[in-house]
């Protein structure tokens, strides 16, 4: 036996056997739940480029750190001492951290022992397609 439902028109509401739907509010939840991944998909993605971005500047700050504290636990290795080679040395770990060939490098001799200061700026896309790149400041002196 089959159920007749009734179906009201009044208000633009549609009555059917115990269900009321609103014309007006149908395939929401489509366009919501589109809404939702988009946004979680911009979030995600600029995060994980920001994420690399502060883990290989956190590498670099640690190697360019261990090489001073080599070249300052040997002090009379002159091929370790030499602030050219120690200035290399920290390019070349910047060449595997991504440091931009821009970045500025000083070595300089102190009484105490040897110093570096290394400073960039790295853009970080947050948006896709280039639409926003964040510039990441880096700044660091190692002694």
């Amino acid at each position: 036996m089959l159920k007749r439902s009734s179906i009201s028109l009044n208000n633009d509401i549609i009555k059917t056997d115990k269900k009321f739907v609103r014309n007006s509010e149908s395939g929401n939840a489509t366009g919501k739940f589109l809404l939702v991944v988009a946004i979680l998909f911009f979030v995600g993605y600029g995060g994980f480029n920001y994420v690399v971005t502060w883990y290989q500047c956190s590498h670099f700050k640690e190697k360019m750190q261990e090489v001073i504290t080599q070249a300052y636990g040997l002090p009379n290795n002159k091929s370790l001492n030499d602030p050219e080679v120690i200035r290399k040395k920290i390019r070349e770990i910047g060449n595997y951290d991504n440091v931009p060939d821009d970045a500025v490098i000083t070595v300089t001799k102190k009484p105490t022992g040897m110093e570096a200061q290394v400073a960039f700026t790295r853009e970080v896309n947050i948006l896709p397609f280039n639409m926003y790149k964040y510039k990441y400041p880096f700044d660091y002196t190692a002694r």
